[in-house]
């Protein structure tokens, strides 16, 4: 059986968390609605920058839940952000011969 899936995705952007934390519960809000209606998708919360996100119904998630991840978390991803640091190893100390 081939069944047509809803295509919703809703972008965030915002510059402060009050901003941004009442923009994604209303996007999440406004998707719950729909997914309960079609009972067939989850809702995805994808990070892809520090005030960027995206809401949206995705067949990966099973209907009823809601999952968040970071774009550059996806297995594969070579891309990092460029707010992260990366970080050194740590020197190692010589060994000398007994």
């Amino acid at each position: 059986m081939i069944k047509q899936l809803p295509v919703v995705v809703l972008e965030i952007t915002a510059y402060d968390p009050g901003t941004l934390e009442t923009e994604l519960n209303a996007a999440v809000e406004t998707l719950l609605t729909q997914a309960m209606q079609e009972r067939v998708c989850g809702i995805l919360v994808t990070q892809h920058g520090y005030n960027r996100y995206t809401v949206a119904l995705s067949p990966d998630v099973p209907y009823g839940e809601t999952r968040e991840h970071r774009e550059w978390d996806r297995p594969g991803s070579a891309s990092i952000p460029a707010e992260t640091p990366i970080p050194e190893e740590p020197a190692q100390p010589e060994q000398r011969a007994a």
